[in-house]
Formats: C-alpha cells, structure tokens, sequence
C-alpha cells in the first residue's frame, strides 16, 4: 500500500498466506508455480528465476503466538539456513538487509499467548521484534470469505 514492491513466499504446507491473500492453494494454485518443483526430492527446476522475478532482501517471519506455530517457525528457520548454505556451497550468494519475526495474532488476554512470548523472546532473541500484531476477528472473517483484509 507505501508502494514497495514485497515478495511473499507461501513456504507453509498448509498455504496460509495465500489463503490470506485470497487465493484458494486447491483450485487457485498450480503445483507448477509453487516451490514445489524447486525444492522437491527430484526437482524439475534449477533456479527459482520460474516463479520470483527479483529475489527478496529482507525477511520478516509472523510467527502467531501458540506452540505449534513457534515450533513450526523454528523449523522454517532452520531449513531456511539449511537452504542458504547449500545456495552457498553452489557459488550462489545470499544475504539479507535483515531478518526479523514479528508475533502475529496476540491476544493479551490469552494466558497461553503470555507463556510463548518469553519463549520467542528467548529463541529469536533480538530478530524479534518488540511488537506485536494484535489478534483480530477481520482477519479471521477474510479467511472465510477467501478475501484479503483490504
């Protein structure tokens, strides 16, 4: 909407953030323009130059404050290092402006969401950011409507 140009990787297997963005994964999305091609066990594409026409210089991660999605971002992380230094090892260059997490969907009544924040705080350490994005019903109810927030 500031009119910066921000690339989204979908890289959950459930295809939230494309959900999000009003697409449905199923009917909406073919496997041939997700990454599955790329980092597949056999993969049919080399480069990512199918499906991103300028790669990103940032990284910012919403992680929501439950278990689940603390551990999955862990796990996201850890591949994603994983990645870089195979990209690495292969000649290829990587490297990004910064990297940061932000807690999505917090509620402050939530005595469980007050338990993982510390946790986060712990693991991320200062990639967290000291904010957080508050939960809100408008998100949920543009999820089923298969809508964006706008």
């Amino acid at each position: 909407m500031q009119g910066y140009r921000v690339l989204v990787l979908d890289c959950d297997s459930q295809a939230t953030a494309t959900t999000l963005f009003g697409f449905n994964p199923h009917f909406n999305i073919a496997r041939e323009q997700t990454l599955y091609p790329y980092l597949s066990i056999d993969p049919t594409q080399t480069s990512l130059l199918y499906a991103v026409m300028q790669a990103a210089n940032a990284l910012l991660v919403p992680p929501a404050a439950t278990t689940a999605d603390f551990c999955s971002t862990v796990q996201f992380l850890s591949m994603t290092d994983q990645v870089k230094q195979q990209l690495m090892a292969a000649g290829i260059e990587v490297s990004y402006d910064f990297v940061r997490l932000i807690c999505s969907k917090f509620d402050s009544n939530d005595p469980s969401h007050a338990m993982i924040r510390p946790i986060m705080e712990q693991a991320f350490g200062p990639a967290l950011l000291p904010v957080s994005i508050p939960a809100s019903p408008e998100i949920s109810h543009a999820a089923l409507q298969m809508l964006t927030i706008y």
